[in-house]
């Protein structure tokens, strides 16, 4: 039984390898960079369970990046959505203390559902308005972009026939896979820190805003209203 998972390790390293070389560290590096940009935003927010909730969510986006290095992409998949499912669940329970509680007590279950609800839910008018009206007209757009990626990564765990037609048959590397996860990393991470903008630039302390200003700018800094809650111009350049 040992040797089994001793030549299952020796492969996921092997996988490792090809991974790193497939695109000379560019999407690698990218993926990689952004731990250390979420990490800030924990540090900003401060000790709370918000931040707790937004350290889980980082701790699974590190599990999934290390499931795709070594070619276990199904799990790669799952753990990169419960990573925007946490993340996101950071941002909502924050303006929803009770149930805040509730979740952090094992009494309430993640609720993708609340989250998405174009009236009451994240990505909503009544959340923008109480937070930064200024990003009122992109809340539908990050919403559309979160339920899209979050359909396409529950389709590995749902087992999806297409999907898993797809899938390597033998633990291999897949190029394909690689840049699939990455396409779908791109867009959790964005998603995440649009809702994460959303709800705190405006209500943090200048010091903790500026801890992570230089991420926001430079992924959100085309919006005006992102642009306004960093102090800077809000004139299209």
């Amino acid at each position: 039984m040992a040797s089994y998972y001793r030549t299952a390790n020796a492969t996921c390293g092997q996988i490792l390898s090809e991974s790193l070389q497939f695109d000379a560290y560019g999407r690698l590096y990218r993926a990689h960079s952004a731990i250390g940009d979420f990490e800030r935003w924990i540090q900003a927010i401060g000790p709370s369970r918000e931040a707790e909730l937004l350290s889980d969510a980082l701790r699974e986006y590190q599990t999934a990046l290390l499931a795709l290095l070594q070619g276990q992409y199904t799990s790669a998949f799952a753990e990169l959505r419960l990573f925007l499912e946490l993340g996101l669940a950071s941002v909502y329970y924050s303006a929803h203390i009770v149930e805040l509680h509730l979740f952090s007590a094992g009494e309430l279950d993640v609720n993708w559902s609340a989250f998405m609800d174009p009236e009451t839910g994240i990505f909503s008018h009544t959340f923008a308005r109480a937070f930064n009206g200024e990003l009122l007209d992109h809340v539908a757009d990050y919403r559309g972009l979160a339920v899209r990626v979050y359909r396409e990564c529950s389709e590995y765990i749902h087992g999806n026939a297409n999907v898993r037609r797809k899938l390597p048959r033998n633990l291999t590397f897949s190029g394909e896979h690689y840049v699939s996860w990455n396409d779908k990393a791109d867009a959790t991470r964005i998603v995440l820190l649009f809702a994460l903008s959303l709800r705190w630039l405006r209500n943090l302390p200048v010091e903790s805003v500026r801890q992570v200003e230089a991420h926001v700018q430079e992924e959100l800094g085309n919006l005006p209203g992102i642009r306004s809650a960093l102090g800077g111009s809000v004139e299209v350049l």
